[in-house]
């Protein structure tokens, strides 16, 4: 979803989207919440403070944090920390763009088991985004999950 690129933008903790939140929640579906770049008027709707009270308020909700909250990345990593039903997906601001560094740091620790890879197609090539985060440090053990596991548990998905 992303509420702040309606006509009417909204943050995505406004109260008139709780409805769908609780819907999904109830029923085990992955709720995919725009968080970062140009989903709003202005900057305030990439706060990561919005997602953060949306997991606050549904903590049995899977929500995944679609562009990784940038360029919030100090404040949606310390949410990420105090929120285990965040998942975060900085997909297109992984790729030589500030604070990197800190998104490739709670991948290889805290963040291991709910960070998503995202390519940011069509904004960049599939082939280009997945070389550009392999050449990154990530530890070669967190790769396996980073890349798919970690999705395939939000979706629900068995992997052998």
């Amino acid at each position: 979803m992303e509420p702040g690129c309606g006509e009417i933008p909204m943050y995505v903790d406004d109260a008139r989207l709780y409805p769908v939140y609780r819907y999904c929640m109830e029923r085990g579906i992955p709720m995919f919440l725009m968080g970062g770049g140009g989903n709003g008027p202005d900057l305030s709707f990439s706060n990561p403070e919005h997602i953060d009270r949306v997991c606050r308020d549904f903590p049995h909700l899977t929500v995944v944090n679609m562009h990784g909250s940038y360029p919030w990345v100090p404040q949606v990593l310390f949410s990420c920390m105090c929120r285990p039903n965040m998942y975060l997906a900085p997909d297109m601001y992984m790729y030589n763009m500030p604070a990197v560094q800190d998104y490739v740091t709670a991948a290889n620790g805290f963040l291991k088991d709910r960070f998503l890879f995202g390519s940011g197609y069509p904004y960049i090539p599939l082939k280009q985004a997945v070389e550009l985060f392999l050449a990154m440090p990530f530890r070669q053990e967190a790769l396996p999950n980073i890349l798919y596991g970690n999705m395939a548990r939000v979706l629900g998905l068995k992997l052998d």
